[in-house]
């Protein structure tokens, strides 16, 4: 019965789609009430279709547009790779691959062997590595790379390493304690965790690191990690807007400062020594010895001259250095020729606070001889506390010699 009504229902509304009008017969009100509602409903029911159909469809486009842009923005040379190389000075652009892991898209960028990864440290917008080369004997290095995470794997962002021997250390009195290198932001790089310095501890007393920019009054404390590694490792990623100076800080289980450098380069790469001792005491400092030496007066007379410093290789003459006063000191040196030539840098590391900073910076050239030295070069220095300082003089970024001396307040 059921399926004659059914079949009557479609009969009659054929019918009156055809001309109701000429028929004999006129549907009830609640028939009529009846087909217009389904029609209403179905109607209602293509229209929701349509607008979902569209709204997917648009959200479709827009996924696709997205993940287009996306692509073109993160693939080899595309518009990211074009912004570092340019922020970089880059005629060419790179081609920085992507990779299905940090480690695939280092050595994918790099084409060759890394070493080791030691230490992978999770950042805000992707990863540190950190490698080691097994085969770096008796030296401090380690290569440190920013990965990031795209839409379409990892990509390297940002990365360098540094090596340095043990035998740059050529002053019986340091102690190797930290090996650092510092690392700028680039205007160019996306997400990148920089600057940032990282490094290696050489020494077991060193239990912290900060970092501070002298010139905003802020203090970075780094992060340290020892488990698993031979060797402890240490990084802290600094403000953006933080710049040179510089001061790495090392500091004992006790909390007590036992070393420090003041950094100027933002590129720098060096070690940091202890202080004499592991408690920060200069007790065991000592004034370095004189000794003579000789040269001719305009009358082809001996005039004997007390200098200060390492006989037959270093001396400056030895006259007091007045604290908050520039000084004229002239450096004598003794050795071979071709070593004496080049940039000359001298550092100052003072016993009562244990900073070191910069003194003078100039040019060291040959044949400037004078009371018997190899050559000789003028300098002004400045010290800024009272007490033991210890002088390092550099020749072209290599440790020559160092000599201490005193800074008084008065002559």
């Amino acid at each position: 019965m059921w399926r004659r009504m059914q079949e009557n229902d479609s009969a009659l509304d054929e019918r009156l789609r055809r001309g109701p009008f000429r028929e004999r017969r006129r549907p009830s009100v609640e028939r009529l009430r009846a087909i217009h509602d389904r029609v209403a409903v179905e109607s209602a029911v293509n229209k929701r279709a349509k607008r979902l159909l569209m709204v997917i469809g648009a959200a479709a486009a827009s996924v696709i547009l997205f993940l287009t842009i996306a692509f073109l923005f993160e693939m080899p040379g595309g518009f990211s790779d074009q912004r570092l190389s340019g922020a970089s000075g880059l005629e060419e652009t790179l081609k920085i691959p992507l990779g299905r892991t940090p480690e695939e898209a280092v050595e994918k960028f790099r084409g060759g062997q890394m070493g080791r990864v030691i230490h992978r440290e999770s950042v805000d917008g992707g990863m540190l590595l950190f490698y080691k080369k097994e085969n770096e004997l008796k030296t401090s290095g380690l290569q440190l790379e920013f990965v990031r995470k795209s839409w379409f794997g990892w990509k390297w962002g940002m990365g360098g390493g540094y090596s340095i021997s043990f035998s740059y250390v050529q002053d019986a009195s340091q102690k190797m304690a930290a090996s650092f290198m510092a690392m700028p932001y680039s205007k160019g790089s996306l997400s990148v965790p920089f600057p940032i310095f990282f490094g290696e501890l050489l020494d077991d007393s060193v239990q912290q690191v900060a970092v501070a920019v002298e010139n905003d009054d802020v203090e970075q404390q780094a992060t340290v990690i020892r488990e698993g590694l031979e060797t402890p490792i240490w990084f802290a990623a600094l403000p953006r807007t933080a710049a040179v100076p510089y001061r790495i800080e090392l500091y004992d289980g006790d909390g007590t400062m036992t070393g420090s450098k003041t950094v100027n380069d933002p590129t720098d790469s060096d070690l940091v020594t202890l202080r004499a001792d592991a408690n920060g005491d200069f007790k065991d400092w000592a004034l370095s010895p004189l000794f003579e030496t000789q040269g001719k007066d305009a009358d082809g007379n001996t005039i004997i001259t007390m200098l200060r410093g390492i006989e037959n290789k270093l001396g400056m003459i030895d006259s007091p250095l007045i604290v908050g006063t520039p000084q004229k000191v002239l450096w004598h040196f003794w050795g071979d020729q071709d070593v004496l030539e080049g940039n000359l840098r001298i550092e100052g590391t003072s016993a009562e606070t244990g900073d070191t900073v910069v003194l003078f910076e100039t040019r060291l050239t040959k044949g400037a001889s004078v009371r018997g030295s190899t050559t000789s070069a003028p300098s002004s220095i400045r010290l800024t506390e009272l007490g033991l300082w210890k002088l390092d003089v550099y020749i072209n970024d290599d440790l020559f010699g160092s000599v201490i001396v005193e800074g008084k307040d008065s002559y």
